[in-house]
């Protein structure tokens, strides 16, 4: 569980980060806050999810190496790494290296909070079950 700040214009909105948290094993060393898809010939393990029609495991919620346990978030308010510039209520689909992205394809769910630039952090409503 955790609490994610953002302040814009002066106004500063705290959104609560918990929901549905499984531990699942990296198949390669995985980034915290990025989207992530189940490896299609590994034993229930995890790897950046990097294709709008990737099914997506969820969202890591810290960061490990290759066979390290990894919180993987799949429902709620999710904190996760831009790719690039994002609006709110931009759908989110996976981008390079699991980071948000937006565009047609497999929904993530909904951007909350707004990106400017590579490497900044938003909030994304998962939608997806």
């Amino acid at each position: 569980m955790g609490v994610y700040a953002v302040t814009k214009n002066v106004v500063t909105q705290t959104y609560k980060v918990d929901a549905s948290v499984t531990p699942v094993a990296g198949a390669d060393d995985i980034a915290q806050y990025r989207i992530v898809k189940l490896l299609s010939t590994g034993d229930h393990t995890i790897v950046y999810a990097t294709d709008a029609t990737d099914i997506y495991a969820g969202v890591t919620l810290c960061g490990g190496d290759i066979g390290d346990l990894l919180d993987c978030q799949q429902g709620g308010l999710a904190i996760v790494e831009a790719g690039g510039a994002i609006a709110v209520n931009d759908p989110i689909i996976a981008g390079a290296a699991g980071r948000a992205a937006t565009g047609a394809g497999v929904r993530l769910g909904q951007a909350v909070t707004a990106a400017a630039v590579l490497g900044d952090l938003i909030v994304v409503q998962i939608d997806q079950g």
